[in-house]
């Protein structure tokens, strides 16, 4: 499977980021519906993923 648009994994990073803060829980996995193409592709939330959002 194709992986996401990188502003598409750092949208989700961030959505991730308010959820564990707000439930005090950790977000491993999240998911980017593509409706035109009719695909749903997972984001895993690893240390790279992080470290990028947060260094922008």
């Amino acid at each position: 499977m194709k992986g996401v648009w990188d502003g598409d994994a750092i949208e989700l990073i961030a959505a991730a980021l308010l959820i564990e803060n707000e439930f005090d829980t950790e977000v491993f996995v999240g998911f980017v519906d593509y409706l035109k193409l009719g695909e749903r592709r997972v984001v895993v939330m690893d240390a790279n993923l992080r470290k990028s959002f947060l260094e922008s």
